[in-house]
């Protein structure tokens, strides 16, 4: 998916990972991604070297959205 910032910038998001959810139903339980970003703004740069865990949930369909999904940077500190 492309972003668009608030600030008009644009930023190429892919995710990969794991769908969990019941056999018999195909009811989600809950996802875990693998996210990386590619993005030509001087601005946010800093998201090409970035690598992030997502955790999310299927919302249900009167919310309007389909999924919530919860990212998170990861960081090696020195």
């Amino acid at each position: 998916m492309v972003l668009l910032t608030e600030d008009d910038e644009k930023i190429y998001c892919k995710a990969t990972g794991v769908f969990n959810y019941v056999t018999e139903t195909f009811e989600s339980l809950k996802f875990q991604t693998h996210w990386r970003f590619r993005t030509s703004s001087e601005k946010y740069k800093y998201l090409n070297d970035a690598m992030a865990t997502g955790f999310g949930s299927v919302l249900a369909a009167e919310s309007g959205y389909h999924f919530q999904h919860d990212v998170y940077d990861i960081h090696i500190n020195n």
